[in-house]
C-alpha cells in the first residue's frame, strides 16, 4: 500500500485497488489518508473512482466543501426530524381513538364518571316566568313552558303532539287532560298520567 503512495512533492499516481480496499476497511494511516485526500483534491478519475467505491458519502468529510458537509449535515437531521413527525402523527391519530374506545367502553359497561351530581331541570330564579295551569305550575324556559313534575332522566321520551295535524288531534281525543295545556302561548312540555307530552303547533 505504502508503495502506490509516494512523496508529496513527486508526481502522485493513481490509487491502485489495494490501496482502495484498504480506505473503504479504514485501514490507512493518518498520513497515508491525508496523502490520498490531496491526491483527490486534484485527480478527477480517482474522485470518481472512490465515490463509485466506497459510495458518496464516505468518511473523507474533510475533503469535501462546506455547504456540502452542511447539506448532508441537513439531510440527516431531516430524517431523525421525519420519523419524529411519523411518531407524532401516530400518536396524534392513536390517541383521540383510544379516548373514543375507553368512552365506549365506560358506556358499555356502566360506569359514570365520579363528580358533581348534575341538577335534573335548570333551579328556578326570579327571571324565570312561572304559570299555574290547574293543579300544574310550569316554568318557561328557551320558549317552552315547562312543567315543574318534568325530569329529562324520568322522561327521557317526549310524545309529540301536533295539534295543527290529526294525529295530534286524535292524541288530544284520547288523553282529554291535554287540552287544558294546549292553549297556553307557547309550546308545552307536561306531564299527564306518567307520559311526557311535547305539545306544539
Amino acid at each position: 500500500m505504502a508503495e502506490s503512495i509516494v512523496e508529496e512533492n513527486s508526481l502522485i499516481p493513481h490509487i491502485d485497488e489495494p490501496t482502495l480496499t484498504a480506505l473503504a476497511r479504514d485501514e490507512l494511516t493518518d498520513n497515508e489518508r491525508r496523502q490520498i485526500q490531496r491526491h483527490l483534491r486534484s485527480c478527477d478519475l480517482c474522485r470518481t473512482r472512490v465515490a463509485l467505491r466506497l459510495g458518496s458519502s464516505h468518511v473523507l468529510v474533510e475533503d469535501r466543501p462546506f455547504f456540502v458537509q452542511l447539506i448532508q449535515e441537513w439531510m440527516n437531521i431531516r430524517r431523525f426530524l421525519a420519523g419524529l413527525v411519523v411518531l407524532a402523527m401516530m400518536a396524534g391519530i392513536s390517541t383521540p381513538i383510544l379516548y373514543m374506545y375507553l368512552r365506549l367502553d365506560q358506556r358499555a359497561s356502566g360506569h359514570r364518571q365520579l363528580g358533581p351530581a348534575e341538577p335534573s331541570r335548570r333551579p328556578v330564579t326570579a327571571t324565570v316566568p312561572i304559570r299555574r295551569v290547574g293543579a300544574k305550575t310550569f316554568y318557561f324556559v328557551r320558549g317552552i313552558w315547562i312543567d315543574s313534575a318534568f325530569d329529562a332522566q324520568t322522561y327521557p321520551r317526549l310524545i309529540p303532539c301536533s295539534l295543527t295535524q290529526t294525529s295530534g288531534q286524535d292524541l288530544l281525543k284520547r288523553v282529554p287532560q291535554l287540552r287544558t295545556y294546549a292553549h297556553l302561548d307557547a309550546p308545552v312540555i307536561v306531564v299527564v298520567e306518567n307520559n311526557a307530552y311535547w305539545i306544539f303547533r
